[in-house]
């Protein structure tokens, strides 16, 4: 979770901090006992202190159920609640938090009214209900917004926000469209086990990983692509997509089994300048390579450019360079 924290259980008489303070501290509630919510606030104030305190970790084994303590912590800006005791968001009222992850909330209604009043930047969140999803419709200056097992029925409700980044993780949607407002700099797609279809995005990255009904060939045309990266999905057995994508420079294809004989017939008279994938043999990516001149190909073994034999680390470098080539018009 974090490299260096200092750890505080919230139970403990005696509150005694431990592990080494680099801004971040982690609170805890190892025997599940009640809070002391005094004594957190006087540690809190005292660790603040000696290094300012930027970022803190609610764990989920927490059981405080208000944020008025942060207000003893003046430089923090980031916050993590992983816990699903916290229904009393009032606390936040005049922080300067520009990241909040609120993944691990659960089923209890709660105001998140506050929200539109903080500089968030970066919300991390499970939405539960439309109501919610107005609170998350009017923070305007979030740019990096990650959405975790929603149920709702149209990601378009959020299109009021200029996003540079979006983040779908699970939910139950079938077909992602209207992106195609932001230019995103990344887009991910994780474990949406229902999703088959994304049309109207615009992204220099998309992240397609986990959605065991997706079948690349349902990037539409309608999508503009720098890179495409997909992982752990179903079985590739045409490439036709690798035409539809407009602006597609950089395929990366891991733990996801390729058809190889469509392959090279797939990218020809393409603008495809890197592939990358994983599992395709040697003696195809050496076939691939010598006939196609202007394509950088690699299974991360072997790799081949302009027609012969090169390092790895050309790979990497071409890749970086067609990323970095803005295709948006």
């Amino acid at each position: 979770m974090v490299d260096s924290y200092v750890r505080i259980d919230e139970s403990l008489p005696s509150l005694n901090a431990s592990g080494e303070g680099d801004g971040t501290v982690v609170i805890s509630n190892r025997r599940r006992d009640r809070v002391r919510l005094i004594e957190l606030q006087a540690v809190l104030g005292s660790l603040d202190a000696e290094v300012p305190i930027n970022r803190v970790v609610i764990d989920a084994s927490s059981r405080l159920t208000s944020l008025e303590f942060l207000h003893e912590l003046p430089k923090l800006r980031s916050l993590s609640i992983l816990g699903k005791e916290v229904v009393d968001f009032r606390g936040l009222q005049g922080l300067r938090i520009v990241s909040l992850q609120l993944a691990g909330m659960g089923s209890r209604r709660r105001d998140l009214s506050v929200l539109a009043e903080l500089p968030l930047e970066d919300l991390d969140i499970r939405i539960q209900n439309k109501v919610e999803q107005a609170f998350v419709s009017a923070c305007a200056s979030v740019r990096s917004l990650t959405i975790r097992n929603w149920l709702g029925p149209d990601v378009n409700a959020l299109r009021s926000l200029n996003l540079s980044r979006m983040n779908l993780i699970g939910g139950i949607q079938e077909t992602i469209n209207g992106y195609g407002k932001w230019q995103l700099s990344k887009c991910l797609f994780a474990r949406c086990r229902n999703l088959r279809r994304v049309e109207e995005l615009t992204a220099r990255i998309i992240d397609i990983e986990d959605c065991r009904s997706f079948d690349l060939d349902g990037i539409g045309r309608t999508c503009e692509v720098n890179t495409l990266q997909y992982l752990k999905g179903r079985p590739i057995k045409g490439m036709g997509f690798l035409r539809n994508v407009k602006g597609l420079r950089n395929v990366v294809i891991t733990s996801s089994k390729v058809d190889p004989s469509t392959l090279k017939d797939g990218l020809l008279n393409t603008a495809i300048r890197t592939m990358f994938v994983e599992g395709l043999s040697n003696v195809k990516v050496r076939e691939i390579g010598a006939e196609l001149s202007d394509l950088t190909i690699t299974n991360g073994k072997v790799c081949y450019s302009n027609g012969s034999v090169v390092s790895i680390e050309h790979y990497y470098s071409q890749f970086e360079l067609w990323q970095n080539v803005a295709e948006f018009n």
